[in-house]
């Protein structure tokens, strides 16, 4: 069912009409003041359009990951930005912030900030996790491939390439200690949120309100090993009480951090949406508390 809504607050919906194979355009509410996108932005304009002009406006995205991600920044900034709610109806192809929370409430979440003064709401990654999400899109442009499908394929073809991208990793955690790591990954992620990649729990402790991020970053693993661990990765099992468990403590590194920066990288997905970088070979991340408002 789509979002229950308080009587007091203008209601508008913003519909991304590709995403979910139509399924945003078949739940948006009529009775609403629906808004359409279509190309990339455009949910980040009509949302500041609306939050500079209207006070108190409740939002209701339905689209997916890439498009929630264009709401926020476009509410974030606005004039009415501090009294505008978001929320969501699950039509995209992860909805993965969307996992955080099945209760009805309505919480003032972090996002964090990066390259230009961007935000994403839920995670940044880089490494095989990133390169399936571009085999992903690759795929789905193919005919008879669905979007699940195409996930999988992807995955599978990722994992006869090459293992390891070296990064440089370093970063303040949320006591002001500094740390770096310099080595070859599998993986690396920046999450405000836990999950990603349609299901994967891969920071389980995660709260979208602390004031931290969550650096996991996964050291360099054969195929064999990589295997045997996935499973237990995507159930959230290998974080427990701020620390990788024991199966882990040799290959996963993990922080909560408050500003970070991962150089010799050409390419990261944010928020489910690859971000391609120029000469700079980099992206610099910080926490930014309390930035909007999200109803579950």
């Amino acid at each position: 069912m789509p979002p229950l809504f308080r009587c007091n607050m203008p209601r508008f919906n913003i519909i991304n009409p590709a995403a979910g194979q139509g399924l945003a355009q078949k739940y948006a509410n009529e009775s609403d003041d629906n808004r359409y996108t279509t190309a990339i932005g455009d949910a980040e304009k009509i949302a500041r359009e609306i939050c500079d002009t209207v006070e108190n406006a409740e939002i209701t995205v339905y689209g997916g990951d890439g498009t929630l991600n264009e709401v926020v920044n476009g509410v974030i900034g606005s004039k009415y930005a501090s009294s505008a709610v978001i929320s969501a109806y699950p039509a995209g192809t992860g909805n993965d912030f969307l996992r955080y929370s099945n209760e009805n409430v309505t919480v003032k979440c972090d996002t964090v900030k990066y390259n230009n003064n961007r935000h994403y709401v839920n995670i940044l990654n880089i490494g095989f996790d990133c390169d399936v999400v571009i085999k992903t899109a690759e795929m789905k442009k193919k005919p008879f491939i669905s979007g699940s499908v195409a996930y999988i394929l992807s995955l599978v073809l990722r994992l006869f390439e090459k293992f390891g991208q070296d990064m440089h990793i370093e970063g303040i955690d949320e006591n002001g200690e500094r740390f770096t790591y310099d080595g070859s990954f599998t993986l690396c992620l920046a999450a405000n949120g836990s999950y990603y990649g349609g299901g994967f729990n891969a920071s389980p402790e995660s709260n979208v309100n602390d004031g931290v991020f969550e650096l996991v970053a996964v050291k360099k693993l054969s195929r064999l090993k990589f295997l045997s661990l996935v499973g237990l990765y995507k159930k959230g099992k290998h974080i427990q009480n701020n620390k990788p468990i024991k199966k882990f403590e040799d290959c996963i590194i993990y922080h909560k951090c408050k500003k970070a920066c991962i150089s010799g990288i050409n390419y990261f997905c944010a928020d489910g949406e690859i971000e391609y970088l120029n000469d700079e070979k980099q992206v610099d991340l910080e926490i930014a508390p309390n930035t909007f408002n999200f109803k579950f």
